[in-house]
């Protein structure tokens, strides 16, 4: 691509393709499998109906990047979109192309063709060369603009990096949020620049000259951009103007439309002035969203944004408003009643998401990256420890990279309780860590945190179904190999300061964990056995307290996946693959349970626990 010179970068547009039939062929140059097109596809594609411009980087006398033996970056890209073209419409899209010859539109009337075309995705194709003439570079480079972080364009990025890094398998990739790129800074979103490689490292040039390897990025654009489409997307409801009496409350709606997933409490994003916002009240089965303004807000112009991610993983659109505060607010302070008989309240916790950025930690066979998995986890656990009445905080809240000082620097000013990093990775041999083994594992400063993480250990374990290989799954005391001395820079610099621990709730290279983390109930799974380990830790005992477990059916007695388990006045569960919740340290009493789920009636059922035990029930969902 020709570097458009803005930052020494090159475009480049993502594309995936979806689950079909392939007859793959094995390019011994390159080393991966490569797919001829589909013959079939199914009418249920997620693509189905949704109209999606591809952007051709370059094009005349735009030759793009040039690779040593002459291959021109302007050709390749016309071709893998021409592949891809065929491939979403055979799926069901409609396609806009911005070029389909040797031409070379304007950026900004690529921009402005996507937009009047009213597109659900814009993606341009391109491939990189490196500046400096390193030939050896070679890496996958997705981009997005700044408006949407946090957005759809982000989350068709990630969607469509995954699927190259999985193919490609190309060190330091990277999916980058830019400003510069006019191709998205004028655009509608969602819009991404995919670079899947670098033309100039010649052995990359004589892979993208095979019909087949280029049929190959055609088709890890096709999975990524089905991946996008998945579950559906929230919307969000707000009137242009806003509106509120002097109570200082914002009233918003969260719509789910049909063939989109649910939405819980704890995946709605809310800034004030660019800072998070935490103090808003949700209703997971009409989508009401009451917004409660801080009351010291000082008069004058602010700006709210709201955006809301489903069970599935995608995002609404982020809406921005400014609107002006002429008079205080007067309101009465809502007394938050912490659950778990306030266990947790005013305990000062740190959450660390390892890795982000450009650190990945590692990365699965599939493409799924840890650092991103830490972070999902992570703010799970954030929403959880805020009801509970911590005052929590975290290093990091989004895909940001931070070095090990800037962590250990964050914890000592917050002065915490307990600095918990949440990470996942691959097994290390020198600790008797064998490959594949599906365990939990926790790291402490030899005299600082080792408690904490006995204490968490078979909660943890439990809840996940992790340790079968390591011994008793059932026992109270740590399993061999399940916490160890770790000497982190958080664990070992700051541990006399506050109790530092390391864990990682499932090591990355486990069968099925791939799979099971790509989920959000996955993630929001993780977070509820981190909860349940804290609340141990600091004093509450299961066996004395009772606890309801069940399981969500589906009309035909099928486990059903992703429903949203909710206690009144409690916390939200989001069942796996088996359909089954389990809420722990209940005091006895009667409890309401209500169970959503996208497609079908939603369900309530009363239960009635004791001083302890556990009681088993089972929901059964309606059309």
């Amino acid at each position: 691509m020709n570097v458009f010179l803005e930052q020494g970068w090159s475009v480049f547009l993502i594309l995936g393709m979806a689950f079909m039939t392939l007859e793959a062929r094995f390019v011994q140059a390159a080393g991966i499998k490569t797919a001829d097109m589909p013959t079939s596809m199914s009418a249920a594609s997620p693509v189905a109906g949704k109209r999606i411009c591809l952007d051709p980087g370059h094009g005349a006398g735009s030759s793009g990047a040039v690779g040593p033996t002459g291959l021109i970056e302007k050709d390749v890209n016309l071709r893998e979109a021409l592949l891809l073209k065929e491939m979403l419409e055979k799926a069901g899209a409609t396609v806009f192309m911005t070029r389909t010859e040797d031409v070379d539109p304007p950026l900004l009337e690529r921009a402005k063709f996507n937009k009047a075309n009213k597109t659900d995705l814009f993606v341009s194709l391109h491939h990189n060369a490196n500046a400096q003439n390193d030939s050896s570079m070679n890496r996958t480079e997705t981009f997005y603009h700044w408006y949407d972080l946090e957005g759809p364009s982000e989350d068709a990025a990630r969607a469509i990096h995954r699927e190259m890094e999985a193919l490609l398998k190309l060190p330091n990739s990277k999916v980058y949020m830019c400003w510069a790129y006019g191709v998205l800074r004028e655009n509608s979103y969602p819009a991404v620049l995919v670079e899947p490689s670098y033309l100039s490292n010649p052995e990359e040039e004589k892979r993208l000259r095979d019909e087949n390897y280029l049929r190959s990025i055609a088709g890890a654009y096709f999975r990524g951009i089905e991946k996008f489409f998945e579950g559906g997307r929230p919307e969000i409801k707000l009137d242009e103007a806003i509106k509120f009496a002097d109570d200082g409350v914002i009233q918003a709606q969260v719509v789910c439309p049909a063939g989109s997933a649910l939405v819980a409490r704890g995946d709605i994003r809310i800034k004030v002035d660019g800072q998070p916002h935490y103090d808003y009240q949700f209703d997971t089965e009409g989508g009401a969203l009451s917004i409660y303004l801080p009351i010291d807000l000082a008069l004058g112009k602010h700006e709210i944004s709201i955006a809301a991610r489903n069970v599935a993983g995608n995002t609404s659109f982020v809406h921005r408003r400014f609107f002006e505060l002429q008079k205080p607010i007067v309101r009465a302070e809502a007394k938050q009643i912490p659950l778990f008989g306030g266990v947790l309240k005013d305990k000062v916790i740190v959450l660390d998401a390892q890795g982000g950025g450009g650190e990945p930690i590692c990365v699965a066979p599939g493409g799924l990256r840890a650092s991103d998995v830490n972070l999902k986890t992570t703010l799970c656990l954030f929403d959880y420890l805020k009801q509970c009445g911590a005052s929590v905080s975290m290093t990091r809240t989004s895909d940001k990279e931070m070095d090990n000082v800037e962590r250990v620097a964050f914890g000592l000013m917050q002065d915490p309780d307990v600095f918990l990093t949440i990470g996942h990775r691959m097994p290390e041999p020198g600790m008797g860590e064998k490959p594949g083994t599906f365990a939990t594992r926790f790291g402490a400063r030899w005299d600082g945190g080792t408690a904490i993480g006995k204490a968490m250990a078979y909660q943890t374990r439990k809840m996940l179904g992790t340790g079968a290989e390591l011994g008793n799954i059932n026992s109270r005391q740590p399993l061999p190999t399940e916490v160890h001395n770790w000497s982190s820079w958080e664990a070992m610099h700051a541990a006399q300061r506050y109790t530092a621990l390391y864990v990682c709730p499932m090591m990355f290279d486990a069968p099925g964990v791939e799979e099971r983390l790509s989920q959000t109930a996955g993630c929001r799974k993780e977070a509820l056995a981190l909860l349940y380990g804290l609340l141990a830790n600091f004093g509450l005992e299961d066996d004395k307290m009772s606890t309801i477990s069940g399981v969500v059916n589906a009309p035909s007695g099928a486990p059903a996946p992703n429903a949203l388990v909710q206690l009144k006045d409690g916390i939200v569960i989001q069942t796996e693959a088996d359909g089954r919740f389990e809420f722990k340290f209940l005091q006895a009493g009667k409890y309401e349970i209500s169970v959503f789920l996208a497609g079908f009636k939603p369900a309530k059922q009363e239960v009635e626990v004791g001083d302890s035990g556990e009681t088993a029930i089972k929901i059964e969902l309606k059309p």
